[in-house]
């Protein structure tokens, strides 16, 4: 950090999202789930690491979310102005801001280091139990509201924070890439369908239950998506070119007879301290790095394939596994990656 701003010719740098902080620090930075901004403001100059915050949060950041280190300076909740005093004395005239550094800053988020990728292995482990304890509560005659709120019990019980949660039913699936959950009571077939984080890292995850066997329109999906979802993991490799992806992506949906799905959705992208850092557009600069997460969401209409992949120097690992969930290899050139299918009950 010090080297970035030491490169622009600043004294020091703010930062006050969220997902920064969580990056540098670990920890809960925001209290609300969604839209609400950081609990502190994080000063770094070339003699300490500082956080700012108010009389409220500093005693819980300290003890349950960055130790002694860096230091807190607690101020009075009722009145900013110290707080601005205090940035003002830490940081200099001229700190560099975030909105400023943007870019860089995604770069250096976006490579896990140190224990970042045990961390993202675990988030993807907790968000994968999660949907396998939901999974096995849920039931016909259940509404989508109901079973939104059983899988975000399950992830919260987890010690995750829900951030989407997905759990359309029946016709429902189909009708709409983004169907949000309704009133709607399960006949037959359910998504359950979660972005969560822990710690600010996040991880995303989709499966189906059918309670009988699903249609045949439903399994041709599930066959297509999969042959797309393998031929991803299997191409998001150090040093490919984004555009390169896209088109060979494109070139994939053609092949399992699907070319105007891609037209249909979004299929994801980079993740890690936000559920997508970027999304995968014939146009989108940039290139995949080793230990880069992704969060690839391919889909055929009624089925989506979306899990954490993390991109080794030497090998992609799928990190939210569900071992309740029935798997089918699908290959793609050399490489096999044994992809979930519906759980049939």
């Amino acid at each position: 950090m010090r080297a970035l701003y030491h490169r622009r010719g600043n004294s020091a740098i703010v930062l006050t999202q969220p997902m920064n902080l969580s990056w540098l620090l670990g920890g809960r930075m925001q209290i609300g789930i969604a839209g609400s901004g950081a609990v502190c403001t994080a000063v770094i100059n070339d003699a300490e690491v500082v956080l700012i915050t108010n009389n409220i949060e500093a005693r819980r950041l300290q003890e349950e979310e960055v130790g002694d280190v860096p230091r807190i300076l607690a101020l009075p909740w009722a009145d900013g102005e110290p707080a601005v005093q205090a940035q003002a004395e830490l940081a200099g005239n001229a700190p560099l801001l975030e909105a400023d550094c943007a870019e860089e800053l995604q770069q250096l988020r976006s490579c896990l280091q140190g224990t970042q990728e045990q961390e993202a292995a675990q988030v993807a482990a907790l968000c994968s139990s999660a949907v396998e304890r939901a999974v096995l509560l849920i039931h016909p005659g259940m509404t989508e509201w109901e079973a939104s709120g059983v899988l975000s019990g399950c992830a919260v019980a987890n010690g995750l924070i829900p951030n989407v949660l997905f759990t359309p039913a029946d016709e429902h699936i189909a009708r709409y890439r983004h169907a949000l959950s309704g009133p709607y009571p399960l006949k037959k077939t359910m998504m359950l369908s979660m972005g969560a984080q822990k710690n600010g890292l996040y991880a995303s995850i989709t499966r189906f239950v059918s309670f009988g066997r699903p249609e045949e329109v439903f399994l041709s999906a599930q066959e297509k998506t999969c042959q797309v979802a393998a031929m991803l993991y299997s191409e998001t490799r150090p040093g490919k070119q984004y555009g390169t992806l896209f088109a060979q992506l494109k070139r994939c949906y053609a092949k399992v007879g699907a070319g105007e799905q891609i037209a249909l959705h979004h299929q994801g992208g980079m993740g890690g301290f936000q559920t997508r850092e970027n999304r995968l557009t014939p146009d989108l600069p940039g290139q995949v790095q080793a230990h880069q997460l992704y969060a690839w969401n391919p889909s055929v209409t009624g089925f989506k394939s979306e899990d954490m992949l993390l991109v080794g120097e030497n090998e992609n690992r799928i990190l939210t596994r569900t071992e309740i969930f029935p798997h089918k290899t699908f290959y793609y050139k050399d490489q096999a990656w044994d992809m979930p299918q519906v759980l049939i009950l």
